[in-house]
């Protein structure tokens, strides 16, 4: 029983260590966007950057917001809790406060990229996807 745990948390670590990286919104074929609209969904978010760190935090950005948090795995998704999220335009978080989405993000890990459908304020659905780079210095 004991050895049991032990290999499943090693896996469990394994995958983890596997995802830790930087993330950068995925680009879309025109044919895709056909595709997309078909099945429903309205619009592809782009300009989104996520960092999954070591120690289970997170970081994403956006052209206009900064947000932090944990992540942790779920068989085979990553969800997405936020702990802060500010304007990236400083003097707009003095005017009006942003809201934290209180709602976790749920992303299926596909290879090298992670996928959401995120339900917008009208109802419809977004495409949230983001492929892993390598940064070289």
């Amino acid at each position: 029983m004991i050895s049991l745990l032990i290999v499943s948390s090693v896996c469990c670590r394994s995958q983890d260590q596997k995802l830790i990286g930087t993330y950068v919104s995925d680009n879309v074929s025109y044919f895709e966007l056909i595709w997309l609209r078909v099945t429903g969904i309205r619009s592809v978010t782009l300009g989104f950057e996520l960092e999954l760190k070591p120690n289970q935090k997170f970081g994403l950005s956006s052209c206009s917001a900064i947000s932090d948090g944990n992540w942790k795995v779920q068989g085979d998704s990553i969800l997405l809790t936020f702990t802060s999220s500010s304007y990236r335009i400083d003097s707009l978080n003095y005017t009006s406060k942003r809201k934290l989405n209180p709602r976790p993000i749920n992303f299926g890990i596909e290879g090298n990229k992670l996928i959401s459908y995120l339900k917008r304020d009208d109802g419809k659905f977004a495409l949230m996807r983001l492929k892993k780079v390598k940064l070289e210095f």
